[in-house]
C-alpha cells in the first residue's frame, strides 16, 4: 500500500537502473552533486525540456562522469526519488521515535502525524515530476519500507489508544489511505490540514 509518496509508473524502470553506485567518497560527493543539480534543473526545465548534459554542466562535471552513474535522464529521477523517500523514512522515523517516548494524547498525536505527511507531500514541480518516475526495483523496496514504518508506528498508536488488537492494523490503513488520498487529490489551502486532523482524532477516538 503506498501511503506517503506516489509514483505513477510512466517509463520502463528497466532502462532507469543506475550503472552502479557510488563506492568511495569522492564518488558520492560527485554523485551527490550530480543529484542536486538535477533536482533543481528538472522543476525549472520540466521533464522533456532536461538534458544529461545540462545537468552534468550544473554539477560541474564531466558528461562521461555522469554517464558512469546515469544511462539517461530516467537513471537520475530515480535516484532523486530514492533519496527523496530516503529522506522522508528519516524524518519519519524521528518524528514517530518522539510520540512512542512523550505518548501524548489523541490530538497531538495526530496533528503530528498529519503535519509529517503534509509535509512530505508538499506539492512542488519536482515531486510532480517524481510522481510520473519510472520504478526500479530498488526504488520499489524503498517506496514499501516506507510504508512499512508509517503503518507499523500508526497501528502502535491506535492499539496505545485502545483499538482491538485484531482491528488496529486494519484501521490504520484506512486512516492512512484516506488522509493520503486527500494530500494528493484536494487542493492545498489553509484548512486542509486542520481538517485531516480534526479527520484523525475523530477515527481514533471512535475506538
Amino acid at each position: 500500500m503506498r501511503v506517503l509518496l506516489v509514483f505513477v509508473n510512466s517509463h520502463t524502470g528497466l532502462a532507469a537502473e543506475p550503472r552502479k553506485r557510488p563506492m568511495q567518497q569522492r564518488s558520492r560527493e560527485m554523485v551527490d552533486r550530480i543529484l542536486d543539480a538535477a533536482a533543481r534543473i528538472f522543476p525549472e526545465a520540466g521533464y522533456h525540456g532536461t538534458t544529461t548534459n545540462d545537468v552534468a554542466d550544473a554539477a560541474g562535471v564531466s558528461i562521461g562522469s555522469l554517464y558512469q552513474y546515469f544511462p539517461n535522464k530516467d537513471a537520475l529521477l530515480v535516484a532523486i526519488g530514492e533519496r527523496h523517500v530516503e529522506e522522508a523514512k528519516l524524518r519519519l522515523t524521528t518524528v514517530a521515535a518522539a510520540l512512542r517516548e512523550a505518548a501524548p494524547g489523541v490530538e497531538e498525536t495526530c496533528q503530528a502525524f498529519v503535519s509529517a505527511a503534509v509535509t512530505l507531500n508538499q506539492p512542488n514541480e519536482l515531486h510532480r515530476i517524481l510522481w510520473t518516475a519510472p520504478r526500479t526495483a530498488a526504488l520499489e523496496a524503498t517506496l514499501l519500507e516506507l510504508d512499512a514504518v508509517l503503518m507499523r508506528e500508526v497501528t502502535w498508536h491506535l492499539r496505545r489508544f485502545g483499538h482491538p488488537e485484531s482491528l488496529a492494523e486494519r484501521r490504520a490503513a484506512i486512516l492512512m489511505t484516506a488522509i493520503s488520498a486527500a494530500i494528493h487529490q484536494l487542493e492545498d489551502d489553509d484548512h486542509r490540514t486542520t481538517e485531516l486532523v480534526r479527520l484523525c482524532i475523530s477515527y481514533v477516538e471512535a475506538s
